[in-house]
């Protein structure tokens, strides 16, 4: 009975307590990226402003911005692999608005938060490297989630000049949609909510083995990859012709070759964040993953405000 009942127990276990795994995607090619397909029975969060934002620094010990390279660096002089908590995140405090029940504009910030960053050093280059890019804002309304080095004269190191063992970056990322006093979204759009993430140009290899010019190897930890983890819809957009490799069901999406700005759509996967918050993980080495939100009306970023009409009700709904 004894042997029975511990043979038991585990199965008894799960069955109670089960396991929480990340469900599968549907995995949907569409001719262009930029215009990935939008629930017509979800209400439309309008995304204004995607430029406008706030860094704010947690992890004040070991991070902090530099205005140069408008990014969020760690600073720490590491001998070792080391996981972060929390070190930062950015609050775009402009994001938008939607349309309550009652007709009433409200407007939106929206948080991208680094949950956790666990920074691997393939070996000690305390006495190399002065500091980490772990982020940044480049070109007009693109952040970037990256993994770059400067020695003390603020000269980029390359993954050639580290032998190719050039540090890796796992991040834990989330993205919050507040109202725009910091309170939680109204129940009628909270449950109904769509905003497309754009997880842009996944191209680069992983540079931490001491392979000489990196590797798309299937073991490669940091190359280029980004999970969706939860928060998102059931679908998952890839461009057609897209040259992502594409694992876990549909869970994970993996660099394979390099693209240039032009072929970067091939390169690319969009998912619909449907609740309040959503997490991604993400790998890279040497390299830079942009991520954008949007609307979902594909006239971005020229919204108009809906007219009010005298009965509440609105013009633009969906």
């Amino acid at each position: 009975m004894k042997k029975l009942f511990r043979y038991l127990l585990p199965i008894l276990l799960l069955v109670i307590f089960p396991s929480k795994s990340i469900h599968a995607y549907k995995l949907v090619e569409i001719a262009d990226i930029n215009k990935p397909p939008a629930s017509q029975d979800r209400r439309t969060i309008y995304i204004t402003d995607t430029t406008t934002h706030e860094t704010i620094i947690n992890d004040k010990t070991n991070f902090g911005t530099y205005g140069k390279f408008g990014g969020v660096f760690l600073y720490e002089k590491l001998k070792s692999s080391k996981t972060y908590k929390n070190p930062f995140k950015i609050v775009y405090t402009n994001a938008g608005y939607y349309i309550d029940d009652n007709g009433d504009k409200q407007d939106i910030i929206v948080e991208l938060s680094y949950d956790e960053l666990y920074l691997y050093l393939p070996r000690d280059y305390s006495s190399k490297i002065y500091t980490y890019d772990v982020a940044s804002f480049h070109g007009v309304d693109y952040f970037w989630t990256q993994m770059f080095a400067y020695d003390s004269d603020w000269k980029s190191i390359g993954a050639g000049d580290l032998d190719y063992y050039f540090p890796g970056q796992h991040a834990k990322i989330s993205f919050t949609v507040l109202k725009k006093d910091g309170k939680p979204l109204d129940s009628d759009i909270a449950n109904n909510m769509q905003i497309p993430w754009f997880i842009w140009d996944m191209d680069v290899r992983d540079y931490t083995t001491g392979i000489s010019g990196g590797s798309y190897g299937a073991d490669m930890t940091y190359r280029e990859s980004v999970k969706f983890v939860s928060g998102f819809g059931d679908t998952i957009y890839v461009q057609n012709g897209n040259v992502l490799n594409i694992i876990d069901d549909n869970t994970t999406y993996r660099s394979t070759v390099g693209t240039n700005d032009e072929e970067a759509p091939l390169s690319t996967a969009v998912a619909y964040q449907i609740t309040p918050k959503a997490t991604i993980e993400w790998w890279g080495s040497a390299c830079g993953t942009a991520i954008q939100f949007r609307a979902s009306t594909y006239d971005y970023p020229y919204m108009t405000d809906p007219v009010k009409k005298a009965n509440g009700t609105t013009n633009v709904y969906k």
